[in-house]
């Protein structure tokens, strides 16, 4: 599946997508949150990137642009779930360990959070778009549209909303440019953090 401007993601380049992940996320508040130390970040960052980006290539999408410089991954409608049996074969399931103890605890809060969110903001059916990352010296150039153009056009024929979160105030207008639109801001416990959950109904 292709389309503006983005192509789907042949396995054998996940190991190089989720350095480019590692790269776009490096400076997001989040993850600066949950891990201040720059060596250590980078490690859990770029093992946890190759896990999504497992999970999603067997149970969702992923596009990346021609050029290697961004990546979109996606679950279809019902694909939060996250059965256990799919988090074990992910390799997911060693995340605490991986983190440690006190950045996990801190991730475990706003996964707590973004969790209710969901629950909350978003309808029955939804396309999650669990990551999109462009490399920090190819954005601002129009790639993070194209790669949402896939899934925004199969999600308006199917007729079915799109949902995903930020803790990037910057952010909310690229998002607000495709037509998602903030159905909540919520502070995360125990930080300075804000989470905009987000949701783009079909056109």
């Amino acid at each position: 599946m292709n389309g503006g401007g983005a192509v789907s993601l042949d396995p054998s380049l996940a190991g190089r997508c989720a350095g480019l992940l590692t790269r776009a996320f490096m400076s997001d508040p989040l993850y600066i949150h949950v891990q201040p130390v720059e060596d250590r970040r980078r490690r859990a960052l770029t093992w946890m990137h190759g896990r999504v980006l497992r999970y999603c290539l067997r149970h969702g999408m992923v596009h990346v642009s021609p050029g290697m410089e961004g990546v979109a991954c996606w679950l279809p409608p019902g694909g939060m779930e996250l059965p256990p049996l799919r988090i074990v074969t992910s390799g997911l399931l060693a995340m605490p360990a991986v983190f440690g103890p006190a950045p996990y605890r801190r991730f475990d809060r706003y996964l707590h959070v973004s969790g209710i969110l969901r629950q909350e903001q978003a309808p029955e059916k939804y396309w999650y778009l669990w990551l999109l990352g462009v490399e920090p010296a190819h954005q601002g150039k129009g790639i993070g549209g194209s790669l949402l153009q896939p899934v925004l056009a199969e999600s308006d024929a199917a007729g079915v909303p799109c949902y995903t979160e930020t803790e990037e105030e910057r952010n909310l207008d690229f998002y607000g440019g495709h037509g998602f639109r903030v159905t909540s801001q919520v502070a995360i416990p125990g930080s300075e953090l804000k989470t905009w959950s987000m949701l783009r109904p079909p056109v």
